[in-house]
């Protein structure tokens, strides 16, 4: 799937769940009882909808991050390649870029992993989605404050305390 078809997915997510609120809303404005089993199962829904979507987002601005480094990398290639764009290449350019780009490609494996789930880096997708979403999920869930008190989270939900 690309970015552009997530970023769809996730507006339509954010739609869907504003329209099961505000109907919600609805209900309870005119007087209406929305049964609490209902409606523990729906916040739950909307929860777990909301937290896919914030998810979905951050890996797209990862991604789209790994995209111009790529391009960057690449572009690199080209020129040590001397490649041109619209001349013919030879075979040795060719074969130069090909190289490099295996390189390039080899090296950055190791950096889309860190992306994606480094905890250290304030913009890997983890950390993201932690950051979002710790204390809304603990809270939410009611384990929040259990969870503090057993781990070496700070009340903020923010980076683990290490002792």
């Amino acid at each position: 799937m690309t970015d552009e078809a997530i970023k769809k997915n996730i507006e339509e997510s954010r739609r869907k769940i504003a329209i099961v609120e505000e109907f919600m809303k609805d209900i309870e404005k005119v007087g209406g009882k929305i049964p609490a089993p209902l409606k523990t199962a729906v916040d739950r829904y909307l929860l777990a909808i909301k937290l896919g979507s914030d998810g979905a987002e951050a890996a797209v601005e990862v991604s789209e991050a790994l995209q111009s480094i790529y391009q960057d990398m690449y572009s690199i290639c080209r020129a040590k390649a001397g490649i041109v764009p619209g001349q013919p290449q030879t075979i040795e350019q060719v074969d130069e870029y090909s190289i490099c780009e295996a390189q390039v490609d080899r090296q950055w494996k190791a950096r889309n992993v860190e992306k994606v789930l480094n905890w250290n880096d304030d913009g890997s997708w983890v950390r993201r989605v932690w950051d979002k979403w710790s204390n809304r999920l603990l809270n939410f869930t009611g384990f929040g404050d259990s969870l503090k008190k057993q781990s070496n989270l700070p009340k903020d939900g923010g980076k683990p305390i290490n002792y």
